[in-house]
């Protein structure tokens, strides 16, 4: 490891020379070297390189700038290596910054502060939610590159409040909902009973309703050829951001838990929730209502009057989502493909603590509408399983947006440097033996 660090800064420097040579030299000045460090998984790598200032002639002012760190990528979130940003990221979705921060100088020996590692998170999510507009974009031309097929797609959309700060709590208020929506093809049961959801995928973000929407659709159809899901069924808990974007034609059901909490909540009698639990089970929706409104005037207790009108009102509203599709007569929707069972959804509380809930609410910490719209979509990505595959496509953006003017070194020190990765795993089994 000690010899590759040698090796990798000697390319390093030997690349920053050829860029003195071809540079412009009426447009950069030369001011002398600076040493820096490179944090590679190898460990920390130091080299110096040529500063330069460029100066605006219009305004008069004049910027220090490192051609290298342009050429090389290392411009946009510091002087990290590729390996070293994805270790991040992966961290960052599990812990906090400060922890993810601990682990990963623990693990490699670098000096990485939790600052860091939000900045890196930060740069990886803004590249995501562009990458999300670029796919919601696609999909409303109907040029959608998802290649599954699947003849019935369950939806489930929901939010959750997270506490602000900053400017934002001043704009917003102390909370804003973050909405997250999940699709997936059918549910997959293995030899030991455990049950999953198959070909989920999942977008999360503080956006308007209508722009979230987009942005959902964007997602499913980057994994779903849309052309071929005959029947949609969209699972909500009734919010009337969620009824004005559904998907058209779709089956919509209320979610049987927030149905059944809002029975045994909002009535104090056992003997009428019990009574109209009942009446749903048979799929008597219209009695039910009957039974809630009646009972308004059965009770002198101006507050219990008020949660049955509330009760009933959220019934009124949800009056053709209150039997969940599977127990509804009429046309039922296509069965999934082989292998996998039909949902009867409901799985959304469980997603929303397990995304966003474990790691951006529980732990009393409060985030800027841009910071916790970058971290809930990346966080989207690893529970769905696509965190690796999204990160390795931001890193060769990142190498495809720097300008490798110089052929010879450049090209060296990215040989070097995945060399160094590629043989980063053989370098650790040496060390614990």
């Amino acid at each position: 490891m000690a010899f590759g660090r040698q090796l990798l800064s000697k390319a390093i420097e030997a690349a920053d020379q050829k860029l003195a040579e071809q540079r412009d030299k009426s447009m950069y000045r030369d001011k002398g070297y600076r040493r820096t460090v490179l944090k590679t998984v190898m460990g920390e790598v130091e080299y110096q390189r040529h500063v330069y200032v460029v100066t605006d002639t219009q305004k008069g002012a004049s910027a220090a700038i490192y051609l290298l760190d342009r050429h090389m990528g290392l411009d946009t979130v510091g002087l990290f290596s590729d390996t070293v940003c994805k270790m991040a990221v992966e961290a960052a979705c599990a812990v906090s910054y400060r922890r993810a921060a601990t682990e990963i100088n623990d693990l490699t020996g670098l000096r990485l502060s939790h600052e860091s590692v939000r900045r890196i998170v930060q740069d990886a999510g803004s590249w995501e939610r562009e990458r999300v507009e670029k796919l919601a974009a696609a999909a409303k031309a109907e040029n959608g590159a998802g290649a599954y097929e699947t003849p019935v797609l369950y939806e489930e959309m929901d939010g959750v409040y997270l506490t602000l700060q900053g400017q934002d709590r001043k704009e917003y208020g102390s909370s804003k909902e973050l909405k997250l929506s999940i699709a997936y093809s059918g549910i997959h049961e293995d030899a030991n009973g455990r049950r999953r959801l198959e070909n989920k995928v999942s977008c999360a973000g503080f956006e308007e309703a209508k722009i979230f929407r987009d942005h959902a659709e964007g997602v499913v159809a980057s994994y779903y050829s849309v052309d071929k899901i005959k029947r949609r069924v969209f699972n909500s808990d009734g919010g009337a951001w969620l009824q004005r974007n559904m998907v058209p034609d779709c089956i919509y059901q209320l979610d049987l838990f927030h149905r059944n909490k809002a029975v045994r909540t909002c009535p104090n009698e056992t003997g009428l929730q019990k009574t109209v639990l009942e009446l749903l089970y048979r799929g008597k929706v219209q009695k039910a209502l009957d039974v809630i409104e009646a009972s308004i005037a059965s009770t002198d207790d101006p507050a219990e009057q008020e949660k049955r009108r509330k009760l009933y009102s959220y019934f009124d509203n949800n009056k053709t989502a209150l039997i969940p599709y599977y127990r509804r007569k009429g046309k039922q929707p296509p069965a999934p493909n082989e292998g996998q069972q039909p949902a009867r959804c409901g799985s959304m509380e469980s997603n929303v603590f397990t995304i966003i809930g474990n790691r951006m609410k529980h732990n009393r910490t409060s985030w800027s509408v841009d910071g916790g719209n970058n971290l809930a979509a990346l966080l989207a990505l690893h529970h769905t399983g696509r965190l690796r595959q999204i990160l390795s496509e931001w890193a060769a953006n990142r190498r495809d947006a720097s300008a490798y003017t110089v052929s010879g070194p450049c090209r060296l020190v990215r040989r070097t440097m995945h060399m160094c990765r590629r043989t980063r795993y053989r370098a650790v089994i040496c060390r614990i033996a």
